[in-house]
């Protein structure tokens, strides 16, 4: 079942990478898996500053969502809340101008 030479002459000319360099085909896979990627990522980072109170009558606990263990008052939950933030910043900012930044490069790079 081996294509005839003129036949894969033209599936060649149709491929959509006709003309690209292996660099910008990982490139564009890359960007694509990151653009699916982002809204899980940016879920997971914000599900790291979820709490819920919890009133007890006399007291009321406010505990991590994700982990019940995790006192959203403690000196540790305040750290991975500011580093939860750092995150948040650089996947909800950084992704989406990194990838226009890529498309950017790789589309001059084409011409």
């Amino acid at each position: 079942a081996v294509l005839h030479p003129d036949q894969q002459a033209v599936i060649r000319e149709r491929s959509f990478t006709k003309g690209k360099r292996g660099w910008q085909l990982v490139l564009t896979s890359s960007t694509v898996t990151l653009y699916f990627l982002y809204p899980t990522l940016i879920n997971q980072v914000i599900s790291l500053n979820d709490c819920r109170t919890f009133d007890f009558g006399d007291t009321k606990l406010s505990l991590l969502s994700l982990n019940y263990a995790v006192d959203c008052e403690s000196s540790e939950y305040k750290q991975q809340r500011l580093i939860s933030i750092i995150f948040l910043l650089i996947y909800g900012v950084g992704i989406p101008v990194g990838l226009r930044l890529l498309g950017f490069f790789v589309g001059r790079a084409s011409d």
